[in-house]
């Protein structure tokens, strides 16, 4: 739909998710190389700048996660040259099994010299914590910095097995995507490529952080509304990334940002 939409000289908008192509009006989304780079900050500072890290990858041809793990380890040459990278090049999959799979290997393997962790998407954290927590090395005996959040990876920073996610900002993609549509149809000049934030969440709990995500909540489901009432009429193709629906649920539970 998505390609026939470009053929047929429909204006496309892709939010979240990228396409190998300059054919689409505007890209919304975060900055995941940034992303990466924070992961790498955080986890250079929980280590004090000294230790032996692994990096999970995700999967081939992943472009958003591929620029998380490059951001991530420019970071670590540039920035920690005192952090020695023991494991960077193993591939997970897509799915959490294949994952943990994977990372129990890594682990068995570099168990006993690792201090820290980062994994570049929500399956790779769910799977690197289970491999972890097999070992006995969870709750906070290596750290482990993960990227998005689901109900898994939330709790997990709840509880301490996780020290921080990195999470992306779904209500300003989803609005800046509109509002690129509409500037667009209205024949306003818009940017090819639109960063929509990211940051970096700790377990630090605080009320008016609860307060806020439940605001965010109620601002979601209204876009959403409003998102159907303008594409309803709109002769406009709009790739969106169907996991940033799901954050919604759980970002009411969303600990405190950094």
């Amino acid at each position: 739909m998505l390609f026939r939409s470009l053929a047929s000289k429909i204006p496309v908008v892709i939010i979240d998710s990228g396409l190998q192509s300059d054919k689409p009006t505007s890209y919304v989304a975060t900055d995941n190389f940034k992303g990466g780079q924070l992961a790498g900050d955080h986890l250079g500072q929980l280590l004090g700048g000294k230790g032996k890290a692994i990096m999970l990858r995700y999967q081939v041809g992943s472009a958003s996660t591929e620029e998380r793990e490059a951001g991530f380890l420019d970071v670590m040459k540039k920035k920690f040259p005192g952090i020695e990278l023991i494991s960077s090049d193993q591939y997970t999959g897509a799915t959490r099994d294949s994952a943990q799979q994977v990372a129990q290997n890594v682990v068995n393997r570099f168990g006993k010299d690792v201090n820290g962790c980062f994994a570049p998407c929500e399956p790779v954290t769910i799977g690197l914590l289970l491999a972890l927590k097999e070992k006995g090395l969870a709750a906070g005996k290596v750290k482990l910095v993960g990227f998005d959040t689901g109900a898994g990876s939330v709790d997990a920073l709840k509880k301490g097995d996780v020290q921080a996610l990195v999470v992306q900002n779904p209500v300003r993609m989803g609005y800046l995507g509109v509002m690129t549509v509409v500037n667009h149809l209205k024949g306003k000049p818009v940017e090819k490529k639109i960063d929509t934030g990211v940051a970096v969440v700790t377990a630090a709990p605080s009320e008016s952080r609860r307060m806020a995500a439940a605001l965010w909540y109620l601002q979601a489901t209204s876009l959403l509304g409003a998102i159907r009432l303008r594409l309803r009429h709109a002769h406009v193709g709009l790739g969106l990334g169907f996991e940033r629906l799901r954050f919604f649920e759980i970002r009411n539970r969303l600990p405190h940002p950094v």
